[in-house]
């Protein structure tokens, strides 16, 4: 009946409402939680992202300061930091990626020495490493660094897109790391910069398309919640109409995470606003500098810590530890490897960690990082050359957040493994 279909219409116009409010608050939430320009929390993610999905002229004075911020600071970590603490493959790339957005041309003086450090990690990258089958770097920072090159309009030599057309064939990656590399591929065939190797760019970009949407779980996810959004980014431009029900049931599941407040992460949360703003990090390549300069963006930092709640719950947390790389000698003179501690529902996992150190039960350190704190000593050892602690967690798969995620119920089991790195960011 007629009646039927007016409340599915005005159903449907609800919904698409509620969508669009709900993208609205987590666009303004970005305007809360930018607040501090503190070296430490200077984000160019966090820059790109937002800039990204806010196409309305505002906040440029604003703006311009955090852009002017977050320069000095790459400029003095570049030059003046000890080896160990400069910028590494990832960070640089996301900070060229922050300068297109902002307008500021790379080939100029200071700019050019930083493009000559990320060509030179890229060289590096592909020297043979001490440990056996691990890379220098992992393949997401290495894919990230080809894509803001060719972003600029910056050649990259053939045998270093041919090492990730290489891994795109005969290797397995997780979900985000192939999406990195189907985004620079397309970058790369679309400017030109590599003629020779298009045929081969055009065969490897429909390979992860493939590899995406084989990876797409009952959910809708592609991988899991925090890869989808770069996995949506590549299937948008790579325009694959064919699949437009699998990006639609990505979608939804995203917006249903967004609603649930999953994306406490702000580096995951800047990949994701764009998306729901139909963009992409391609879009930084047509954009028109020339009209923009007049018209800039407000961009704040994020807090890397999102607001709290109160909680009046409490939950108690099964941690146990394990080196599976070393002898356990090595570890402190301790034999409690095991053990429960009690802290508030709700709690993120660095709270559990730092409550038994308050307790005397183990010692841990983490070191700051663009997708927030990373885990790097356990029980005095520390997580060396492609060597890193993992979190996993008895209910589930790992903690893909690292030490940030909530922790929800009544008791959670988790551990920290030694590994050896192949596709973490820092």
């Amino acid at each position: 009946p007629l009646s039927t279909y007016v409340y599915m219409y005005i159903f449907i116009i609800l919904f698409i409402l509620l969508m669009i409010h709900l993208v609205d608050l987590w666009d303004r939430q970005l305007l809360t939680w930018l607040d501090s320009h503190s070296p430490a929390q200077l984000n160019p993610s966090i820059y790109v992202g937002f800039f990204l999905s806010q196409p309305h002229h505002r906040h440029a004075d604003k703006e311009a300061l955090y852009l002017e911020k977050l320069m000095v600071h790459y400029q003095r970590s570049s030059s003046f930091a000890a080896d160990g603490q400069k910028p590494n493959i990832g960070q640089l790339a996301l900070y060229f990626l922050a300068l297109r957005a902002g307008c500021v041309p790379i080939s100029k003086n200071k700019g050019n020495t930083l493009v000559t450090q990320l060509k030179g990690h890229l060289e590096e990258a592909q020297k043979p490493h001490l440990h056996k089958n691990c890379f220098r770097t992992n393949y997401y920072q290495y894919s990230l660094g080809v894509l803001a090159l060719c972003v600029h309009g910056k050649v990259v030599p053939d045998h270093v897109v041919e090492q990730l057309l290489c891994e795109v064939e005969h290797c397995q990656h997780s979900v985000d790391t192939v999406a990195v590399m189907g985004l620079a591929f397309i970058c790369l065939k679309g400017a030109n910069l590599n003629p020779n190797l298009d045929p081969k760019m055009e065969d490897a970009t429909q390979q992860v398309v493939k590899k995406i949407l084989q990876a797409q779980t009952p959910e809708g996810h592609f991988g899991n919640l925090y890869s989808s959004p770069l996995a949506l980014q590549v299937l948008m431009a790579a325009e694959a109409k064919d699949e437009e029900s699998a990006c639609e049931r990505a979608g939804i599941a995203l917006m249903r995470s967004l609603r649930n407040g999953d994306f406490q992460n702000p580096v995951t949360l800047s990949q994701l606003l764009p998306v729901l703003h139909h963009k992409t990090y391609l879009d930084l390549i047509p954009f028109d500098c020339s009209k923009e300069k007049a018209h800039r963006n407000s961009l704040w930092v994020l807090f890397l810590s999102p607001a709290r709640t109160c909680w009046s719950v409490t939950m108690k947390v099964h941690l146990k530890i394990k080196n599976d790389l070393r002898e356990p000698k090595m570890f402190a003179s301790r034999h409690r490897h095991s053990f429960t501690v009690t802290v508030p529902s709700g709690a993120y996992l660095e709270d559990v960690l730092k409550k038994a150190q308050e307790l005397g039960k183990l010692t841990y350190e983490t070191q700051h990082t663009l997708s927030g704190p990373f885990l790097t000593t356990v029980e005095g050892v520390k997580a060396e050359d492609r060597e890193y602690w993992q979190l996993l967690s008895a209910s589930g798969p790992g903690q893909n957040q690292g030490v940030t995620p909530l922790l929800q119920g009544e008791s959670k089991e988790c551990s920290a493994h030694s590994k050896c790195s192949v596709n973490t960011i820092n």
